[in-house]
Formats: C-alpha cells, sequence, structure tokens
C-alpha cells in the first residue's frame, strides 16, 4: 500500500482482516514513518495474509496527538514474488 501524505505526528501503517466469525483483528503495522509539513510520499508491503482471512482494512493513523492528511492511498496485490518498483515521482492532486 501506499499514500502521499502530510502530518504533525509520526504515522504508521496498520492492516486488519476479517476472520471467519466476521471479527476484525488486527494483522501488521509498519514502522513509524517521519512526520512531514508538506506531502511526501510512503508504501509498505505487509507480510503474507493470514489463513483464513476474510477481508483487509488498511490505513494510516496516528498513535499521538495531531494532524494526517492523506491523497491517492493505493491498495494493491502484488501476488507472490519480488516487490515492482514504484513511480515515486508521480504528481500529487
Amino acid at each position: 500500500m501506499s499514500a502521499w501524505h502530510k502530518s504533525t505526528a509520526a504515522p504508521r501503517f496498520k492492516a486488519y482482516y476479517r476472520n471467519s466469525s466476521g471479527g476484525w483483528q488486527f494483522w501488521a503495522q509498519s514502522a513509524l514513518l517521519p512526520t512531514r509539513d508538506t506531502y511526501g510520499y510512503s508504501e509498505w508491503v505487509t507480510p503474507p495474509a493470514p489463513a483464513g482471512a476474510l477481508g483487509l482494512s488498511v490505513g494510516l493513523s496516528l498513535e499521538q496527538v495531531g494532524t494526517l492528511t492523506l491523497d491517492d492511498f493505493t491498495l494493491a496485490d502484488l501476488g507472490e514474488g519480488p516487490v515492482p518498483a514504484v513511480d515515486r515521482q508521480a504528481s500529487v492532486n
């Protein structure tokens, strides 16, 4: 997943999955990302999905009081194998 973002506190990507009972369980999180006064690009590749996962929920979150603004959030299934290069020069809308 990737996003252009700016924030006054360090954000991180978080991922949850839906289990067979229909409940949501924490799956994984990225390291803390830097705070940014202007939009900057960040990306994170999750570990393999848990066996039996039926859905997923992902996003950026703050663990301290602050503001977080997102643009161009992307979620892609990269399948198995090496992760392809991403164009970090894409323009921010």
